[in-house]
């Protein structure tokens, strides 16, 4: 039986069904985490099975397939797949599709009435730019779906979509009891965090977190085992998760997190976003403290990490986000009001006239330079090569909650730095600061900025 969507999640749909009616063909749906952007998609392709709508929904990766289609079967919506291995059916109105198989397959599927793009903020990618501009040229109308609308390469999304409709802020979701409440920690904002991480992770989970159920994002796989092996000699309960692992290997590691016979999943990005926890543990699981051993320059992963334990406590209590990186000194607090836009962010206009290039490796037998990615064996001598294993630092240090006096002085302390910057050198390190994926191009754009306005004052 289909799910009855919330007031605000039903506003959202009656606020794409007007951009419709007004005229507009593609419209982008924002909306955070944990706002349930699966039961909208679900409502609006359920309503339009009646009237024979032909429905494709299009995702980036294999689990948010199976994902999508464990909400459909609820929903009691029939559908089939548009994947490599599985055989299509044209005769279904609602497909869900892998975006590297229907890319293929333009040609052969028929051309849906509405396309569904998850996650479209990754639209950077020219499948996904070619697979949207072909449906939308033949008539389809668009509905994209993202908590984060910003492409990673800074491009607009105003190339795709005509307008944007908007969910509640995080903030409300979580007055409203739809979202729980979180405690932040983190270093003091003087550290210095470049390949850094501060503080020892077993020791601020028993001091900050004992006994919830935690996710711990890593930075890599051996870097997962090794957290892994230090909470089990220090008597947590853990386990290690990645995607190399045999599907039953992960289903009962994630049944024993539901019947909390662990108590600490090590990770890299296995459950991000779409992932339903609950799905695999068979049980109403809720996670209830995020451990960040990494540090990422992606807002969407960030907030993808950090609002995985904010999903609405049964039992009410605050979430615990244990942020080990520093991440909040780039990205701000998960509840914190982003003006989201379809128009670029400052990162666009020069971000990929230099390429970086990442240094060799030096082959321990031959001495011959390799360019990475390193292969399995030296194309010189054909010795094994060893993979060179990230350097991670662990420096002592407490981590503290950020409350709204700590939040305020973040932000005023970067603002105060931006107005003191004399020169584009100086420019450029705050943008860094700020987390700008471009910080020379944002500088000058600051200094290009405050020039005009001085000029204008001049007159």
């Amino acid at each position: 039986m289909m799910k009855k969507p919330y007031p605000h999640q039903q506003d959202v749909i009656d606020k794409v069904r007007r951009a419709f009616i007004g005229g507009h063909k593609s419209v982008l749906i924002q909306a955070s985490p944990r706002f349930g952007k699966t039961v909208v998609s679900s409502n609006i392709i359920q309503s339009s099975q009646a009237k024979g709508t032909r429905v494709i929904f299009c995702v980036h990766r294999d689990n948010l397939i199976n994902q999508t289609a464990n909400t459909f079967r609820d929903d009691d919506i029939d559908f089939g797949y548009i994947k490599s291995g599985m055989k299509y059916d044209p005769s279904k109105k609602v497909h869900i599709a892998s975006v590297q198989t229907l890319i293929l397959r333009l040609d052969s599927v028929k051309c849906p009435d509405v396309f569904f793009v998850d996650e479209c903020q990754l639209a950077k990618s020219d499948s996904y730019d070619q697979v949207i501009s072909y449906f939308k040229a033949k008539g389809a109308l668009i509905i994209g779906l993202s908590g984060t609308p910003w492409r990673l390469d800074g491009r607009p999304l105003d190339e795709l979509f005509d307008t944007m409709v908007y969910g509640p802020s995080v903030r409300w979701l979580i007055d409203n009891k739809f979202l729980s409440d979180f405690k932040y920690y983190a270093p003091s904002v003087s550290e210095d965090f470049d390949k850094k991480l501060v503080g020892d992770a077993i020791h601020h989970y028993k001091k900050l977190a004992n006994g919830m159920l935690a996710i711990a994002y890593c930075i890599n796989r051996d870097h997962s085992k090794m957290v892994c092996d230090q909470f089990l000699a220090a008597g947590i309960k853990a386990a290690h998760i990645d995607g190399t692992m045999n599907k039953d290997e992960l289903k009962a590691i994630y049944r024993d997190y539901g019947d909390r016979k662990i108590d600490v999943l090590c990770s890299i990005s296995l459950i991000s976003e779409g992932f339903d926890l609950s799905a695999q543990t068979g049980k109403d699981t809720t996670v209830e403290c995020v451990i960040m051993l990494k540090r990422t320059k992606s807002l969407s992963s960030f907030l993808q990490m950090v609002m995985r334990c904010m999903t609405k406590k049964v039992g009410g209590g605050r979430s615990v986000i244990i942020d080990h990186g520093g991440n909040v000194f780039i990205h701000g607090m998960p509840d914190d009001d982003r003006n989201w836009s379809l128009a670029g962010r400052e990162t666009g206009a020069d971000s990929n006239k230099r390429a970086e290039v990442e240094p060799p490796i030096i082959c321990e037998d031959c001495f011959q330079a390799v360019v990475k990615p390193v292969p399995e064996f030296c194309p010189y001598c054909n010795a094994v090569m060893k993979k060179q294993k990230a350097v991670i630092k662990i420096i002592e240090g407490e981590l503290q909650e950020i409350k709204e006096a700590e939040r305020l002085a973040i932000k005023e302390k970067l603002k105060q730095e931006e107005r003191e910057a004399k020169t584009l050198n100086d420019m450029i390190l705050v943008m860094t600061k700020k987390g700008s994926k471009n910080p020379v191009h944002a500088a000058k754009m600051k200094i290009q900025g405050r020039a005009a306005r001085q000029a204008r004052f001049k007159r």
